[in-house]
């Protein structure tokens, strides 16, 4: 016992030295041991924890700590506490070990990441089991490893970002690493371009560089040269790049090549425009130059010196402004400042001064860099341009007035956006404003006939295709009131695309209306027409003086009707030519043509070979020598001039037609003034014998002779009104009448006028309607028919003039256009003449038109017929056969009124007279006489003056009131018209009554009085001028 005591205190000693050193080495260690168990309430707890560690690592008190293991899950972060509550229930349930990564927050409140590792002790069943573990400080690994997470991220931001392209390949050429621009520079993700990098170049000779280069680096393991290489993407799309590469040596060995691609397409591309600019520059033929802001050229190309004839140092020594010409001076000027203010670019034009001291115009570009003050400028030489400008412009004015003489219209149409440019004429053409017509391809086709669209539309499809070979079509087009007119349309294409589609296409409308409206009334002729046209060409020929022969076109042997089997020598031709120029013509080849060497140049006439038709032709042709002489050929143009020599005919015809109306004109003139003489000293005869019957101491015999010459007189006065009727002189005054009484005092002027050979026929009506017409009229209808009956009887023949009543139904009015349905007076005239056919009957009522020979007739009269009709609404209507005579129907409209017709009952009450004032005026003094003596007669005061002065004097003088002015119409001075202003100017109520016997339209309009004037005509009864005065005071 007393030997065991020592050795129980040294193993007591040895043991706590031992725990001690155990202590001091948890202490000191960087992680924190303990033990924890879970007790009967199932709360865990530690059994121990290493203080050093445990106030170090979780600034905690350890007894704290053993006292409540909570204090250390309170430190752990919000974030990880569920997760490492899971993993530790999930390791406490298993009874197996764990270990988890877990943040912490100390009192003091830093951050740590601890590495918590723990497993369970094995111990009997049912023993508690106790959990060993550690807790380890791994905040600054966390940190080491997130700190190089940032720095790979910032890397691969730096890579993925960049422009360039990264790549590492093995010293096989083996492609390891390639950076995500693979998209862009080999249109691949990186992994598609983990090739051999040889396999992403072309066959570019450059290339071969490139690859030595890489080589090299691999074999020495040196750095070489940036170089460049042609690539070659998975599309095929192909791009320069410049290669930058490190070797990367382990072990004294080249293992790897690192490496970047930059894209220098562009600055290639770059580099080649630049050098393109240069020798573009240099080889240009514009002039280009640039230019300081003081005004001289700092550089210009060779283009500039060979157009001035200066040399560079010439051109850079003087000023810009010194080699343009003064008068362009201060406009170049203001328009590089305008450039310069509005900062735009625009072209202008000077003229530039040669070395040569000649005068260049050039057009000019101007660039500004208002940053380095330079002007960058390009010019063309449009000396020429300008000189054929001018040119244009002066055909551009002689096409316009061509254009505007043949009634064209002019457009250029922009086949891309259907707008059209058109000259004013081509809107006046459709009736349209110019100034405010505006054409498009869509406005046009919907103007379109719809007859003609569908074709239209397809030539002009065709034409822009290529598949016609000219645009040309005629068609329809609504003008602007509404109407159609017919248009030529030509154009033609004038530019086009790269690939052939048409761009542009300039063309004419030609205003065909009127030959389109010409066709159609000829259609019945077509045949002849197309004959006439056809004739109308010009035919060639070539004729062989020497062997006397000739050749002849299709054309010509058309004109001469020959065939193909015509004998073609001299004599062959000859033998066509009209017997009476073939001898003259034969003289003329020989003596002239063939004797003097003069061309051959002849009009003569030709009998057709095939239906024996006489033709005129002009023979056209010049000699040729050849062989020496020995062949001597005769080369020319024959073409068919009958057309031309009939209408020289017809020219001669209507200068005689000219001639007779101007014969006819003098008549009337003639005709006037006789009227107005023969009136005159009818007047004074009838008054005289008028008023000496009214005296009751005149016997019977003398009462007998004054009535013969009263007879006399007014026949006198029918034949004067006939006369002036036939002359169509005589002034138009409508009235009621019985047409059968009229016809009936016409019958011996026409017996006159057709002769004592032709029998004259009167067939009177019963019972006519009145009608209301001027007669002297009816008597230029009767007048004008019965001579053209007249002529159209050879020799014996009958005419016949027959009236009667006739009601027009619709029926009736259908078959005869114009004829309103209606109550009518019809006057018959009708003769056993030659007759006309279908064609005359067409023309007859046409101006001019005869069938008579030339001086034989105006053409003037038949129309003057119709015109008299239509102008009192009434219908003329002709049947004609050849050979059976001809008969004119006219259709005169009843008078519904209820006048009575003149010349059906003569009024024999006597005239009531008056008391009233009258101003009578009369150049003749023996009128002025009888005419104050039949006034004062029926009991009026009459101011008689001889002259219009004098009536005006006597107005003036007159104290009373001048209830009536009747006066003559032609006077000198001034005429009754004027006269008769002038005094009503003074005197407002003053009635007017105009007297003559020729009016010279001085009171009338194309003969027909005005409206509201009263008139009598010389020479008049008694009765008749008091029943004038009395209407027109009474009025």
């Amino acid at each position: 016992m007393e030997n065991e005591a020592p050795n129980d205190r040294q193993r007591e000693a040895a043991l706590l030295a031992s725990q001690e050193r155990y202590e001091r080495l948890v202490n000191t260690l960087p992680v924190m041991l303990y033990d924890s168990f879970i007790d009967a309430t199932g709360t865990s707890r530690f059994l121990y924890v290493a203080p050093g560690p445990c106030r170090a690592l979780l600034e905690l008190d350890p007894d704290a700590l053993l006292a409540d293991m909570n204090l250390a899950w309170q430190l752990v972060h919000p974030e990880d506490i569920e997760r490492f509550h899971q993993a530790d229930l999930a390791a406490n349930r298993a009874g197996r070990e764990f270990s988890t990564e877990v943040r912490i927050i100390t009192p003091s409140g830093r951050l740590k990441w601890l590495l918590v590792h723990s497993r369970p002790n094995p111990a009997p069943a049912g023993e508690t089991v106790i959990w060993s573990g550690y807790l380890q400080d791994i905040t600054a690994r966390k940190q080491a490893v997130e700190r190089l997470r940032e720095t790979e991220q910032r890397l691969r931001l730096v890579v993925e970002n960049s422009t360039n392209l990264f790549y590492i390949h093995t010293p096989d050429q083996l492609l390891t690493y390639v950076s995500p621009q693979s998209r862009e520079f080999f249109d691949c993700e990186p992994a598609e371009a983990m090739v051999r990098w040889t396999d992403l170049i072309t066959d570019h000779p450059l290339n071969q560089a490139g690859v030595a280069a890489t080589q090299r680096a691999i074999e020495t393991g040196v750095r070489q040269p940036p170089y460049s290489l042609e690539c070659i993407g998975k599309k095929g799309r192909k791009i320069w790049v410049e290669v930058n590469e490190t070797p990367i040596i382990e072990g004294g060995r080249t293992v790897a090549i690192a490496g970047t691609l930059t894209d220098i397409t562009e600055r290639r591309q770059a580099e080649k425009e630049r050098e393109e600019y240069f020798r573009f520059f240099q080889t240009s033929t514009d002039l280009m130059c640039m230019a300081d802001p003081d005004g001289y050229f700092l550089k210009i190309n060779p283009a500039f010196t060979a157009t001035l004839g200066y040399s560079a140092a010439e051109i850079a020594a003087k000023p810009i402004l010194e080699f343009v010409h003064p008068d362009d001076r201060q406009a170049t000027v203001e328009e590089i400042r305008r450039q310069q203010q509005a900062g735009f670019t625009d072209n202008f034009e000077n003229r530039y001064y040669c070395k040569d001291g000649s005068v260049k115009w050039l057009s000019w570009r101007v660039t500004y860099d208002k940053t380095a003050g330079l002007a960058f400028a390009t010019a063309r030489d449009i000396t020429e341009e300008q000189a054929a400008k001018a040119t244009l412009r002066a055909n551009e004015e002689r096409m316009a007035l061509a254009l505007q003489a043949g009634n064209m219209g002019l457009y250029d149409l922009n086949l891309q956006t259907g707008e059209a440019v058109v000259n004013p004429g081509y809107a006046l053409m459709l009736g349209y404003d110019p100034a405010t017509f505006h054409e498009t391809n869509a406005r046009w086709t919907a103007r379109l006939h719809p007859d003609d669209r569908d074709a239209v539309i397809a030539t002009f499809r065709n034409y822009l295709r290529g598949k016609l070979p000219q645009y040309k079509v005629e068609f329809r087009q609504r003008t602007r009131d509404g109407g159609w007119k017919w248009i030529l349309s030509l154009g033609k294409i004038m530019a086009r695309d790269h690939q052939g589609k048409a761009l542009r296409m300039l063309g004419v409308h030609v205003d065909i209306d009127d030959r389109k409206k010409t066709e159609a009334a000829l259609r019945e002729s077509e045949f002849f027409f197309r004959e006439s046209q056809r004739a109308a060409a010009i035919g060639s020929y070539k004729a062989d003086l020497v062997a006397r022969y000739w050749q002849s076109s299709e054309v010509l042997d058309a004109i001469f009707g020959i065939g193909p089997d015509y004998e073609r020598s001299i004599e062959g031709w000859l033998a066509l030519v009209h017997p009476e120029d073939r001898d003259s013509l034969a003289r003329y080849l020989q003596e002239e043509v063939i004797g003097q060497r003069k061309p051959f140049n002849r009009e003569y006439r030709i009998i057709r070979n095939n239906d024996g038709v006489i033709r005129w032709v002009s023979g056209r042709g010049a000699l040729r020598a050849e062989k020496e002489g020995q062949e001597l050929y005769l080369r020319g143009t024959i073409q068919d001039i009958t057309e031309q020599v009939q209408r020289e005919e017809e020219k001669d015809k209507l200068e005689a037609q000219l001639g007779q109306i101007q014969k006819i004109e003098s008549v009337g003139r003639l005709a006037g003034g006789v009227a107005h003489d023969f009136n005159n000293m009818l007047s004074v005869i009838l008054g005289h014998v008028e008023m000496a019957r009214k005296k009751e101491t005149i016997s019977p015999t003398l009462q007998g002779h004054l009535e013969q010459i009263q007879r006399a007189a007014t026949r006198s006065a029918d034949i004067v009104r006939q006369l002036l009727a036939f002359a169509r002189k005589q002034t138009v005054a409508p009235e009621v009448l019985d047409l059968n009484a009229t016809v009936n005092n016409a019958l011996k002027m026409i017996g006159r006028l057709i002769g004592e050979e032709i029998e004259l026929r009167w067939l009177p009506g019963p019972d006519l309607w009145p009608i209301r017409i001027d007669p002297s009229q009816i008597d230029q209808i009767l007048t004008n028919l019965c001579i053209n009956a007249r002529d159209a009887i050879n020799g014996i023949g009958r005419i016949t003039l027959a009236t009667g009543s006739f009601s027009c139904d619709e029926l009736f009015s259908h078959h005869h256009t114009g004829l309103v349905p209606g109550d009518y007076v019809l006057l018959t005239v009708s003769d056993d003449g030659c007759g006309m056919n279908a064609e005359t009957r067409a023309k007859i009522f046409e101006p001019f038109f005869t069938s008579k020979g030339v001086g034989e007739g105006t053409g003037l009269g038949l129309a003057t017929v119709y015109g008299i009709v239509k102008q009192n609404d009434g219908f003329i209507d002709v049947y004609s056969e050849p050979g059976q005579g001809t008969s004119f129907k006219i259709y005169l409209p009843r008078y519904q009124g209820e006048e009575v017709p003149a010349g059906a009952a003569e009024v024999t009450e006597a005239i009531e007279g008056g008391k009233e004032t009258v101003l009578l005026v009369e150049d003749e003094p023996d009128i002025l006489d009888v005419g104050t003596q039949m006034l004062e007669l029926q009991g009026y005061r009459v101011l008689a003056a001889a002259t219009p002065g004098e009536a005006i004097r006597l107005a003036q003088e007159h104290r009373g009131e001048i209830h009536l002015l009747m006066t003559d119409v032609v006077m000198p001075e001034m005429n009754g018209r004027e006269l008769a202003e002038k005094l009503q100017a003074r005197y407002p109520g003053l009635r007017c009554l105009f007297m003559s016997g020729y009016t010279a339209d001085i009171i009338t309009h194309r003969g027909v009085l005005d409206e509201g004037v009263q008139f009598i005509q010389k020479p008049f009864t008694l009765k008749a001028l008091g029943a004038k005065v009395r209407e027109v005071l009474g009025a």
